[in-house]
């Protein structure tokens, strides 16, 4: 007997989308900047107001998935960003944990030669060339010299920078299985209030 509940569906062209979606934000993590944090946050509006007005002016199945992208990724900016949950709520929630934790692994450690005459900026200008991710305007910097031997830099990515993209992109998965349940749970209602009213002998008679 076939169920009454639908049960999800993913597409070749979904498939994509998600794989997509995973590449663009393990390069965003890794390459975290201020570009990055303000372009997806920036993204993310636009969705919620387009989910916004396809809620407000869309036609049943589209107006409650779009209901459901707006609550779901409002919902978990409010526990973030809103005032009275950023500093009581923000910090106990597992993706605030989780992207610390990517910002500690971010470390990286680079050692660069010079001579015990060699100026800062000299060893400025040597980290510089030294790869794209040593650079000391870029993150925080801690160095150890010993001048006879060289400079070991430890670099980091900025960890306001990893947390507004890692939010950002939280906030949109979050806002896409927010709307995705709502769907699959008003077909679902759909369904089963159609076999019920079959099952109860029910018709509705068109108007004449």
């Amino acid at each position: 007997m076939k169920s009454p509940i639908p049960l999800p569906r993913f597409s070749l062209k979904t498939l994509f989308i998600a794989v997509l979606g995973v590449a663009i934000a393990i390069t965003a993590l890794k390459f975290a900047n201020p570009i990055w944090a303000s372009s997806l946050f920036t993204l993310l509006l636009v969705v919620l107001f387009a989910g916004f007005l396809g809620a407000v002016f869309g036609r049943a199945e589209r107006r409650v998935f779009c209901a459901g992208l707006v609550l779901s990724g409002l919902g978990y900016l409010t526990a973030v960003y809103g005032p009275w949950f950023e500093s009581h709520v923000s910090g106990h929630l597992v993706t605030t944990r989780l992207l610390s934790y990517v910002h500690s692994a971010s470390k990286k450690s680079t050692f660069v030669p010079v001579s015990a005459s060699t100026s800062y900026s000299e060893v400025a200008r040597m980290l510089r060339n030294a790869g794209g991710d040593v650079v000391i305007s870029n993150g925080q910097v801690v160095m150890t010299t010993n001048p006879a031997m060289g400079v070991r830099v430890t670099t980091r990515r900025s960890h306001g920078d990893i947390m507004r993209v890692g939010h950002s992109l939280f906030a949109f998965l979050i806002a896409i299985a927010g709307a995705a349940t709502t769907r699959w749970i008003w077909l679902s209602c759909q369904q089963v209030n159609a076999v019920t009213e079959l099952a109860d002998g029910r018709r509705v008679e068109p108007h004449g």
